[in-house]
């Protein structure tokens, strides 16, 4: 993605980069933000019920060390999915359109998410997750193409990162739906250790959007131009990136891209997401030395999880509108040079302190 200079000899730039944006503009914002929620409030319910779920699915003998090695083996399969949906959505998009292949990811995860409700053994757990990340991985990368293929460049930057934000608000509604469910069963209105299977059923909500992206949303002008020319990729599913790799300038940034990005998912999955699990341990030890009884020990550890990560992601959208900003005024390198040392210095400075 480049950045187009602004020309402010012309009038019409001197807008705000909202004031470039028609109402069909916004209402492609809003549905690829839409997409962008559900799959990051998926991606969060996941968190919060992985262990419960796989506590409630095992089986008679097994060990709670067992439960957290199988806990990476289902989050593994989940990211192998994410990176499948990825690239295959994303050259099915450029062969068959963004709307169409959209439409078909949002099913996808939302389907797959619902059926974790029926969960009966770790292995169909794990089945359910990895073809959940399938449609997860190509509704990351398709909702970004449509908006930066739609808007006028004039408001790309800020677009996408109001996109970015926005995913932060799905985050944040994961640990609502992770404190409603505790509080479901604390008051019994749900077995006790089932509330995962609660939390997976709102996260299948967003096959709903099927009937805005289904019936409004348009193919963006660019794909449209390639169509018309008889330019849109031919052979098979992977072609466009033989094509890519073939060029010169494209491979050289399709690889620096990727690093770039890769480093993000790394440090979210590697780092950030076991956070949730470093955190039981911490606050069980510290209610524990309050003299608290298991039961409460486990309620207050859920709540205190909750709140923690509702204050991360808060954290995440702050930086998230900061990042933005410092690559609309000073250029993206110094943002991704900022932003990757500052996650850097704070890693160390919390997992040292801890």
């Amino acid at each position: 993605m480049t950045t187009t200079p602004l020309n402010y000899s012309d009038p019409d730039t001197r807008k705000f980069w909202w004031q470039h944006l028609t109402a069909y503009h916004w209402f492609v914002l809003l549905v690829a933000s839409l997409a962008w929620f559900f799959d990051c409030l998926d991606q969060r319910i996941f968190s919060f019920a992985r262990n419960p779920a796989l506590h409630a699915l095992k089986s008679i003998g097994t060990t709670d060390k067992n439960v957290q090695d199988f806990g990476k083996v289902v989050t593994a399969f989940f990211l192998i999915g994410w990176g499948v949906g990825g690239m295959v959505f994303g050259a099915l998009g450029d062969k068959f359109g963004r709307t169409r292949m959209l439409t078909l990811t949002i099913l996808t995860y939302s389907l797959f998410t619902g059926l974790s409700f029926f969960s009966k053994t770790w292995w169909d757990f794990t089945l359910f997750r990895f073809l959940t990340g399938v449609g997860v991985g190509g509704v990351f990368g398709l909702a970004v193409a449509l908006i930066a293929e739609t808007v006028p460049a004039v408001a790309r930057t800020q677009s996408l990162g109001l996109l970015q934000v926005l995913s932060a608000i799905g985050n944040i509604t994961s640990s609502v739906v992770f404190m409603g469910a505790t509080a479901l069963e604390k008051n019994k209105v749900i077995p006790m250790g089932q509330g995962w299977r609660y939390m997976f059923l709102v996260g299948a909500a967003p096959a709903l959007m099927v009937v805005l992206t289904a019936k409004f949303l348009r193919e963006p002008e660019p794909w449209l131009r390639l169509k018309e020319q008889g330019l849109l990729p031919k052979g098979g599913i992977f072609s466009p990136y033989t094509r890519l790799f073939q060029s010169r300038r494209w491979r050289r940034n399709l690889i620096i891209g990727a690093l770039i990005a890769s480093t993000g998912v790394v440090g979210l999955w590697a780092i950030g997401e076991y956070a949730v699990d470093l955190q039981t341990n911490i606050f069980g030890s510290y209610y524990a030395a309050k003299g608290l009884s298991p039961d409460k020990v486990a309620t207050s550890v859920k709540d205190a999880k909750a709140l923690a990560f509702l204050l991360n992601q808060i954290g995440a959208a702050i930086g998230m509108w900061l990042f933005t900003r410092v690559a609309l005024a000073y250029g993206r390198r110094l943002a991704f040079f900022v932003g990757f040392s500052a996650a850097l210095v704070t890693t160390v400075l919390v997992y040292w302190r801890m």
